[in-house]
């Protein structure tokens, strides 16, 4: 997981140096320090940044839609993700190649784990993104 836009690097600056500037100023520190990106990579997954919930609490059924996130479509599940993370270029639209094959990763490592996959929450083509 990668961050991107600034509004991302300033949240995960303020929360791992209690200074948003840090990042900022220099976002290819994120890039060249492995731990780090790694922290800002577990720190995305499990972090809610309002009105989204976190991609841990989508996945794992903690975030329950409200009425009005079920009257857009949003679900748990992995397409929740999707929206979570790149929900203005990926959601509310035909799915793409990437998005497929995305999905199609996924399943595949959840069938090596022995993990089982919802097929019906897989996608966000149906879900209007927060954007």
């Amino acid at each position: 997981m990668q961050l991107s836009w600034n509004y991302n690097y300033a949240a995960f600056s303020k929360y791992i140096y209690d200074d948003a500037s840090v990042l900022i100023n220099d976002p290819a520190r994120v890039a060249s320090d492995a731990t780090l990106a790694y922290q800002a990579g577990i720190w995305f997954w499990m972090t809610p940044q309002n009105p989204k919930p976190s991609c841990h609490d989508a996945m794992i059924g903690a975030w329950q839609p409200t009425a009005a996130d079920s009257n857009v479509g949003r679900v748990a599940g992995y397409g929740m993700t999707s929206n979570i993370i790149n929900g203005g270029l990926e959601c509310n639209m035909p799915t793409n190649s990437k998005i497929v094959d995305r999905v199609e990763y996924y399943k595949r490592y959840a069938g090596v784990l022995n993990v089982a996959v919802d097929e019906a929450t897989l996608y966000c083509d149906q879900m209007q993104s927060y954007r």
